[in-house]
């Protein structure tokens, strides 16, 4: 039943009721069409913003990744650089040394044998000095540590 009908409109009046009901309907119709459309573009919307982070996060990944292999590529031609430093200069692989190689190469992709066995000699000077220098205060300087010794000679580790 329609609106016109309940209200026993007749005649002109009924028409103009008829009409104006099928026209809120067709709007109502059309209403929720565009509503659904709306929804279905702001999935899609939403669909496509996923799909950019999710991208960005695996371009995140790949250049993490990327940049970690770097690093542990840079690591091992720094070990094996250090080594065959050692090696050359007759020195034997350890703390001191190899540190004493390490922060020369970080400096200086060029270093010599003979540079690295002087600066071992200056560094096994220092800190003779600095364990003379405990023993003459009878305990009251600092016994002389390793890193220290390094960090005042080639200063403080990068």
């Amino acid at each position: 039943m329609t609106r016109a009908a309940d209200e026993g409109c007749k005649g002109p009046d009924a028409i103009r009721t008829l009409v104006a009901e099928v026209a809120a309907g067709t709007r109502y119709e059309e209403a929720r069409a565009a509503q659904a459309r709306g929804a279905e573009y702001g999935r899609e919307l939403a669909l496509r913003r996923w799909e950019r982070e999710r991208d960005r996060e695996r371009k995140r990944e790949r250049a993490r990744a990327k940049a970690a292999e770097e690093a542990a590529r840079r690591t091992q031609a720094l070990e094996e650089n250090v080594h065959r430093l050692l090696a050359d200069a007759g020195l034997t692989p350890g703390p001191p040394g190899t540190t004493i190689a390490e922060l020369l190469i970080a400096r200086d992709k060029k270093v010599s044998a003979h540079r690295l066995r002087t600066a071992v000699e200056a560094y096994e000077r220092a800190y003779e000095r600095r364990e003379q220098r405990h023993r003459d205060s009878g305990g009251s300087a600092p016994w002389p540590t390793p890193d220290e010794v390094i960090s005042s000679l080639f200063g403080p580790r990068a």
